[in-house]
């Protein structure tokens, strides 16, 4: 399954679905880094396991830039515990794009499918303030799921207070 975003349900149109042209003159369109490998002549994608979802309304998707500092106390300890066990540094910030808000909320609202192609090119984009909506409820979602899935650390913190406070 391959899941893919903004206007890219254009990609999917049958004209071009087995072969790219790499200089159509769109200037949406950038070819791959390392290149474009196309279909053989004899693919036939109704037979094909692979599964594209796009959304069902293309729109220019949003990207939001945070930084680590934005997160809870265990929600940093998560990041960096993560990043010292894959042996890399840990980030300073992250990038999270609307769709992917929805996807890990389940936003209902969300609405995907599978191998839609469309013609349209959207300019439709989301307004600043709801994408700063979306990245609130994403900094809640991480939050309680690091605060859940480490409960001895936040026991831990509670434990300490407590004890504090008693002497």
């Amino acid at each position: 399954m391959i899941i893919s975003a903004c206007n890219s349900g254009r990609l999917l149109r049958p004209n071009i679905y087995n072969t790219l042209d790499p200089n159509c003159g769109d200037k949406l369109f950038l070819p791959a880094n390392d290149g474009i490998i196309n279909a053989s002549e004899v693919f036939d994608p109704t037979h094909s396991p692979v599964m594209v979802i796009t959304p069902v309304e293309s729109h220019i998707e949003t990207t939001i830039v945070g930084n680590v500092s934005e997160l809870a106390p265990a929600t940093r300890r998560a990041i960096v515990a993560s990043a010292h066990h894959l042996g890399i540094d840990p980030p300073k910030e992250f990038a999270i794009s609307d769709m992917m808000i929805d996807m890990l909320v389940r936003d209902p609202k969300l609405l995907l499918a599978a191998n839609h192609e469309t013609d349209e090119l959207s300019k439709q984009i989301q307004d600043e303030e709801a994408s700063e909506r979306n990245f609130r409820r994403f900094k809640t979602f991480v939050n309680t799921v690091a605060a859940r899935e480490h409960p001895a650390v936040a026991h831990h913190k509670t434990t300490k207070k407590k004890t504090a406070k008693r002497h």
